[in-house]
């Protein structure tokens, strides 16, 4: 979100969809938002890792476990 769109639109809150939350490079991408002040909703299929992920974010983000099936999306 652009500075001026904050200024204009005080009242939008910033939101963030991290995928592959669990470990790695999601994981950081998903800390680093919620540090910097987003809302994060992070998504994994190990809902072990995702849980860490969630309580590394902090109170007010959320976590989604879904089962997927790799190289099956059609």
């Amino acid at each position: 979100m652009t500075p001026s769109l904050d200024r204009r639109c005080p009242q939008v809150e910033r939101v963030a969809v991290a995928t592959g939350a669990g470990r790695g490079i999601g994981q950081a991408i998903a800390v680093s938002l919620a540090a910097a002040g987003y809302q994060v909703l992070v998504c994994d299929v190990d809902s072990g890792a995702l849980r860490t992920t969630v309580d590394l974010c902090g109170p007010g983000h959320h976590g989604n476990t879904r089962p997927s099936q790799r190289g099956k999306y059609r």
